[in-house]
């Protein structure tokens, strides 16, 4: 299993999530910078983040979007520097980090019209910068995702984007152009269309990934064929990065927990980073591990992580409950009078921005 994920979180802006799920249930470090709903006004703050990704030493690197830069955290998540986009690709969207140059892609709209892409160093420092590389509308098209393919191709992938590619020169870009990916299809009676795709992944076995927003796809990274996809996820997926043992992880934001899949795309797991521990005055039974629980006013419902009688409290993942209350468990008929609530961690899913997991 992973050592760590890392989060940035948009609607609660400044705050990056950091979570360790070497143990289960997964455990969460808050670090904040800056403070909820105000403007960041020294190097530290972010303000609605998006992108993230990880060099080969650890380093953390945010596209802080509204703030127009590049921020550097080591891998304590401390500010190490910034790096101003507003000349290049003005609004950062996402960015990737290139073991094979040592360097970092980033990809941005640039005065609301043209999409944009920049090469800069680890050290922040720009190697080089694309032209207006295509017309767009930001407030609907907007790049998702950044990966190097065979033969010096860059790969993006975009919300109402589709897929386009690009080959970068020593000096430039050449310009980009759309890829329709072939043989797509689906299981379910719902026929949509297949344009938004909300991450992508060159995956080490040589195959592309894509999230199409409600599953995962395979696809040959040469023809653009379809090989396959995964069974229906959601309605509302968003980012796709590739994971430990050649998973692949996705963010199911209708369900509010990633999801691992193998890169057959077979499900693995699923990983929440809603927890709270509840304390309780009285307990009627035992609680079992993986049970459903429920309050007696149907106001909170989540599923037991662990439970220790003698310490008089109980974890449970998902959703949130208040004090006050009985909580009754599905499985065991159990019940708990609630006397406090823990947040271990309270965070909305539809404020999940992006997620990469790294090994530090």
């Amino acid at each position: 299993m992973p050592n760590k994920i890392y989060v940035t979180q948009k609607t609660n802006r400044h705050v990056v999530k950091r979570l360790d799920s070497d143990v289960n249930p997964a455990v969460y470090d808050n670090v904040s910078f800056g403070t909820y709903k105000i403007p960041g006004v020294i190097d530290s703050t972010l303000n609605f983040p998006s992108g993230i990704t990880a060099d080969d030493l650890g380093n953390i690197y945010v596209c802080d979007t509204n703030n127009k830069r590049i921020m550097k955290f080591d891998q304590d998540l401390v500010y190490v520097g910034k790096y101003d986009t507003i000349p290049t690709v003005s609004v950062p969207y996402c960015i990737m980090f290139d073991a094979l140059t040592g360097d970092l892609y980033i990809v941005g709209v640039y005065a609301h019209i043209y999409l944009r892409i920049e090469r800069i160093t680890t050290a922040l420092v720009s190697v080089k910068v694309s032209d207006n590389l295509n017309a767009m509308n930001d407030l609907w098209f907007k790049p998702t995702g950044i990966v190097r393919n065979t033969n010096d191709t860059l790969i993006i992938s975009g919300s109402n984007l589709g897929l386009f590619f690009t080959t970068e020169q020593p000096t430039t870009f050449t310009a980009v152009s759309q890829q329709m990916i072939s043989g797509e299809y689906t299981r379910w009676p719902q026929i949509y269309t297949k344009n938004q795709y909300f991450g992508i992944v060159k995956h080490t076995n040589g195959n592309l990934y894509l999230n199409d927003g409600k599953r995962i796809l395979r696809v040959d990274e040469t023809t653009f064929e379809n090989l396959g996809d995964s069974d229906f996820i959601s309605e509302t997926l968003t980012i796709l990065k590739q994971g430990v043992n050649e998973s692949l992880l996705t963010l199911d934001i209708d369900n509010k927990k990633i999801v691992r899949y193998d890169s057959n795309l077979n499900f693995v797991e699923d990983i929440y980073w809603h927890q709270l521990q509840i304390n309780y005055d009285s307990l009627n039974g035992f609680f079992e591990i993986g049970e459903e629980v429920r309050t007696n006013t149907g106001y909170g419902r989540g599923i037991v992580a662990s439970d220790n009688g003698s310490q008089l409290n109980i974890t449970v993942i998902r959703e949130g409950f208040t004090t006050g209350l009985t909580i009754t468990g599905v499985t065991s008929g159990a019940t708990c009078n609630i006397v406090t609530t823990v947040n271990a961690i309270s965070l909305d899913a539809y404020e999940i921005a992006d997620l990469v997991e790294i090994t530090v």
